[in-house]
């Protein structure tokens, strides 16, 4: 186990320029086992990089890790060397100029220092800062540059991903100078050193090495006796204003003295490991990214026997493709995801900074898309619809072609814009009936519940339950308690649902039965809800049954037909307390 440890196999067949986050600066360093002997494992792993013309390439090779340190400031040795960027290094003399990829100033503690990246990679790429990571919001986010930290919070390691950065190396033509220095220290007392004597070897493109020594137990070495020498002044006058030492005036008054500390007996060692490696990162043989992202090239099925299309084809003549509405909900869930409902059946979706896809849901519950806008759409886009691609199936969608084709949009609403419309409705009645307390209180995580009851989230059968949690989240949950027992004149200690409370107040503007049966729908999905946290019973079924909801029907249609009813109910109560709001005004007048 020490040995092969010590070899460090795992380390030379794994090559940095082949990973998929790219180490380019870095310096770590790790303990196992402990500090505590009989035996102690250390190791130490250093990363640099250098970013170099692909011409410079073979004298760039030649760049050991030691060369690799930018220095602040960089003065002119002389008049005849110009001065040097602090990023920028020399490639021996016939050669060009290579820039650091990362950048380290120290500043006065040993410790205290700070990382910066490349500027140009950063504005290329056109990424963004959250914390200890850089993101690229113009693709849908994805994390581009990553930190890591030492248990004391300084950075010790930054990685990049390897397909960005190389798209950036296209751009430029260069190529980028990896070069690691891996350090690998097992301290025993045991006597059961692995290394008798020092070993070399030229191996996965580096240079691998290895000795042994006896050390104390810290780790310093023990070469024999030690000498300690101290010279001083036999005399000095404290009561002189303006002290002058010097030896050469007087010589006299020096004294010396030397001892000798024998070497103590060695009952430790240190066996020590190295491997180095200098390796070159090509650029990428494309790239997709720079300056705007490239529209990609993938196959798309638009035949009813699964015959594909890409690029031009799919833009003339004028088609459309097939997907499972699965999309929509992976779409919305990536980070900056939106959605737009313009009819019942067909709507935009898209992602921060882009006008969205327009698409419709058919007869078939599958998502219908004009096979030219997902032409035009970035490689990576291209990417999330290519996996949800499906054969022809249930023809295309109506409202979509209403729209697209004939230039008559469909005159209809979505159920979750009626949900949206109803809950403000509700919210606004109530306050004119309350004196102006709000019927919901806002929550942290009320825009993200919102977005989330959409019907093609429903892709199974205990999606149901879960979307009729979302909706009770999103009603039941944030209704105003203590406003709705004000009005209901309830006493604080009587123990009753927010439902329940509901009712009451209904109860003050219409009769007890039109009160419950108003809310049925909304105690309907507060049963589904319930049934999500436990083991489904036969109150499921009975519950889909008050709301109109066949088992049998597409998941995607159960999903709209709950979100429908809970906007009716919503939206009857809004009117029944808006009547009442209505009724006073007028009677007062």
């Amino acid at each position: 186990m020490d040995e092969k440890w010590l070899r460090m196999d795992d380390v030379i067949l794994r090559k940095s320029k082949d990973r998929p986050w790219i180490p380019v600066w870095g310096y770590v360093e790790d303990k196992y086992n402990g500090t505590e002997l009989p035996r102690r494992y250390d190791e130490c792993r250093i990363y640099n990089s250098l970013l170099v013309s692909v011409k410079d390439k073979k004298e760039a090779m030649k760049l050991s890790l030691s060369e690799l340190h930018p220095m602040t400031p960089r003065h002119a040795v002389s008049g005849s060397v110009p001065y040097l960027s602090t990023r920028m290094e020399r490639i021996g003399f016939d050669s060009g100029l290579g820039s650091f990829l990362v950048v380290k100033q120290n500043y006065v503690d040993e410790g205290d220092y700070a990382i910066f990246i490349d500027q140009d990679l950063l504005m290329d790429l056109r990424l963004k800062q959250e914390g200890d990571k850089w993101v690229r919001p113009c693709e849908a986010y994805r994390e581009v540059i990553r930190l890591s930290r030492n248990q004391e919070g300084q950075i010790n390691l930054v990685e990049i991903k390897s397909e960005y950065l190389k798209d950036w190396l296209c751009v430029r033509n260069q190529g980028l100078i990896l070069v690691s220095h891996i350090e690998r220290r097992l301290l025993s007392r045991d006597g059961n050193e692995v290394f008798t004597k020092s070993e070399k070897s030229r191996v996965g493109g580096g240079h691998w090495e290895a000795w042994n020594y006896g050390c104390d137990d810290s780790g310093n070495g023990v070469l024999g006796d030690w000498t300690v020498m101290t010279c001083g002044y036999q005399s000095v006058d404290n009561d002189e204003d303006v002290p002058v030492f010097d030896h050469r005036t007087n010589k006299r008054s020096m004294v010396s003295s030397e001892s000798i500390i024998p070497a103590q007996k060695i009952s430790t060692r240190m066996d020590i490991s190295q491997f180095v490696r200098t390796e070159w990162m090509p650029p990428g043989k494309t790239q997709r990214r720079m300056p705007f992202d490239q529209a990609g090239s993938l196959s798309f099925i638009c035949e009813a026997d699964g015959r594909s299309k890409k690029g031009k084809a799919l833009s003339f003549p004028a088609r459309y493709l097939w997907f499972d509405n699965a999309v929509l909900k992976q779409l919305l869930e990536t980070r900056g995801g939106w959605i737009r409902w313009c009819s019942q059946e067909t709507g935009l979706i898209g992602f921060t900074g882009s006008s969205g896809i327009h698409f419709g849901i058919n007869r078939e519950g599958l998502v219908n898309v004009l096979a030219k806008d997902i032409a035009e759409l970035a490689w990576w886009k291209q990417e999330i619809w290519k996996a949800h691609n499906v054969c022809p199936e249930g023809g295309v969608c109506s409202e979509l072609t209403d729209a697209q084709q004939r230039c008559k949009p469909a005159k209809t609403f979505a159920p979750e814009s009626l949900l949206q419309l109803a809950f403000e409705q509700i919210d606004a009645a109530y306050a004119g009936f309350s004196a102006g307390d709000p019927l919901f209180i806002p929550f942290d995580s009320l825009n993200k519940v919102g977005n989330s009851i959409q019907r093609f989230n429903v892709q199974s059968h205990d999606d149901v339950l879960w979307l009729a949690k979302q909706i009770n989240r999103l009603v039941v949950e944030s209704l105003n308690q203590d406003s709705m027992r004000r009005v209901a004149k309830i006493d604080k200690n009587e123990k009753i649902n927010s439902l329940k409370l509901l009712e009451r107040v209904l109860g003050l503007v219409t009769d007890k039965d039109r009160a419950h049966s108003l809310l049925s729908p909304l105690h309907a999905i507060y049963t589904l809800r319930t049934a999500d946290s436990h083991i489904p019973g036969h109150e499921v079924p009975e519950a889909l049954s008050k709301l109109g909801i066949q088992s049998t029907a597409q998941l995607i249609r159960q999903g709209g037909r709950m979100i429908f009813v809970a906007a009716k109910a919503l939206h009857e109560i809004a009117v029944t307390f808006k009547k009442e709001v209505d009724s006073k005004a007028s009677s007062n007048n």
